[in-house]
């Protein structure tokens, strides 16, 4: 097998390592809100990739989730999703 084509060989190890960007969002909550926890629903773009499409090849889509904000949250806490 050449250099070339071990460069662009997919190695199913890698599979479970690859890490996606975080996606980093502000979400208001008031002070009930942050003392019993509460769901809230949040939108945002991504970048997914599309051999079908032209030009670019990629495609940005609307994703929406259901944030979990736990009971007792502060300012300037990150959640995990």
């Amino acid at each position: 097998m050449k250099d070339y084509d071990k460069f662009f060989q997919f190695d199913q190890k890698m599979a479970g390592k690859i890490k996606a960007r975080d996606i980093n969002l502000d979400l208001e909550i008031d002070f009930m809100e942050a003392v019993n926890g509460v769901s809230k629903a949040v939108s945002y773009e991504c970048v997914f990739k599309d051999q079908n499409s032209e030009g670019t090849g990629a495609v940005i889509k609307q994703r929406r989730e259901i944030a979990q904000v736990p009971k007792g949250v502060h300012d300037g806490i990150t959640l995990r999703m």
